[in-house]
């Protein structure tokens, strides 16, 4: 910046301390000159000035766009093949091959075939390592300390909707924000359905009587 600044004449420095030559003079017109070079030379060396990253996950650190970061993760996750994926999600995860039929959008016989070696079309494997990055993402950026558990909960209280079924929706950067504390649940949920307030409200809740034995009621 300091040698930008030398090479304003003295005749433009004039100009921001007050001194304004005659309009429409040479000095005048020499000066507006000298300043816009001075405007530009600025814009030029800002832009060199720019930090450059030298990897993926160093942009990451930088910004926090889910969508690249979660697509970033899947295409990693998806290079160890559908078996290392589906023990992960079972496993290490601890879900149900119904949910993960469920949240992949495809049926329990399809899981199945999986389980047994059958071949996965990509876009099932991507699915399989979507789910699974998914889960990294929110244990780890959210910090969610149980994600799973965390998925399968009801988001709002007396109400049905589940984490589980905004991402079966397609939801799933909108769900990261949330677990990073970016999205209030109601703006979570709004995005979700308009009228989830009322198609949601669970008319059935668990109560617990004097006897200590617990019932299910219907909401009053």
């Amino acid at each position: 910046m300091t040698l930008i600044t030398d090479q304003t004449s003295a005749k433009s420095r004039q100009l921001g301390s007050g001194f304004m030559p005659e309009i429409g003079t040479a000095a005048a017109s020499e000066a507006i000159a000298d300043l816009n070079e001075s405007y530009w030379g600025c814009m030029r060396w800002a832009s060199t000035a720019t930090p450059r990253f030298s990897s993926v996950d160093e942009v990451h650190s930088h910004r926090a766009p889910q969508a690249t970061t979660l697509s970033h993760l899947t295409n990693r996750k998806a290079q160890g093949g559908s078996e290392a994926l589906l023990e992960e999600l079972a496993v290490d995860r601890g879900l149900g091959w119904t949910d993960v039929a469920r949240l992949c959008g495809v049926s329990i016989s399809a899981v199945r075939k999986w389980r047994s070696g059958g071949a996965l079309a990509p876009e099932r494997l991507r699915s399989l390592s979507k789910l699974a990055a998914f889960l990294d993402l929110l244990e780890k950026a959210g910090p969610i300390g149980d994600p799973v558990g965390w998925l399968m909960m009801p988001l709002v209280e007396q109400h049905t909707v589940t984490a589980a079924e905004i991402y079966r929706f397609g939801l799933d950067e909108d769900i990261l924000e949330h677990a990073q504390g970016r999205l209030s649940v109601e703006e979570l949920l709004d995005r979700w359905s308009s009228s989830w307030r009322k198609d949601t409200h669970a008319d059935w809740m668990v109560v617990e009587r004097p006897d200590g034995e617990r019932v299910i009621a219907r909401r009053s």
